[in-house]
């Protein structure tokens, strides 16, 4: 009895054991995911107000076009992106106005510890076509803090979506073609990034190793 009892513990404990083992096994890629996660840092942005050169609207479109770009930068899951408020702040701070100058930008990016700093422009807005669409055409800079010069930036052209019979206000269609414009400036900017790599060997002084 005894020695039947002890067979069945002793299977039981190897039973577990290996139940652990497994556990373990599917738990720590996750882990090591999230760990790995928390330990890659995001370049960090900053999105300056646009100016509205348009004769459209005021203000409004301008700050529409921002947090549109803002927001496609964001979705993107490439960048840390930083708040409306931390960038005013210290813009206030440093006594700075937009639009800023290239002293401007390399004391408001290091400030900031940005990468790079976006700004931009509403070129254009018109109606066209029947049924009425909004055309809004924007201007969108990339600017590199380490040489506070223009790296990479984008045109483009965004039209509200049809709509037969619409009756509501222009404003409407407006703020839709600036949305679909700033993701195709985000999008054009996407494809001339510059990838980023890191030489990790060097082999007879003709061949490199990249990550």
């Amino acid at each position: 009895m005894k020695t039947r009892m002890k067979r069945t513990w002793a299977t039981r404990t190897a039973y577990l054991g290996v139940v652990s083992m497994l556990m373990v096994g599917l738990l720590y890629p996750l882990g090591a995911a999230r760990a790995y996660a928390q330990l890659v840092q995001l370049p960090r942005i900053a999105v300056l107000d646009f100016e509205n050169k348009s004769g459209y609207g005021g203000a409004s479109i301008a700050r529409a076009a921002t947090d549109a770009v803002a927001g496609e930068y964001q979705k993107s899951g490439k960048y840390e992106v930083l708040a409306r408020g931390e960038v005013e702040q210290q813009l206030k701070d440093l006594d700075l106005a937009p639009p800023l100058n290239r002293t401007g930008f390399l004391r408001l990016g290091r400030a900031l510890q940005a990468e790079s700093i976006i700004t931009g422009e509403v070129n254009a807005v018109t109606f066209v076509g029947s049924p009425k669409q909004a055309q809004v055409v924007i201007t969108v800079r990339v600017i590199d803090i380490a040489s506070g010069e223009p790296i990479n930036g984008a045109v483009a052209t965004g039209f509200s979506n049809r709509r037969p019979g619409y009756t509501g206000d222009d404003d409407t269609l407006v703020q839709e073609a600036i949305r679909n414009a700033a993701f195709e400036a985000i999008r054009t900017i996407s494809n001339y990034t510059i990838p980023e790599a890191t030489i990790l060997t060097t082999r007879a002084g003709t061949e490199v190793l990249l990550n």
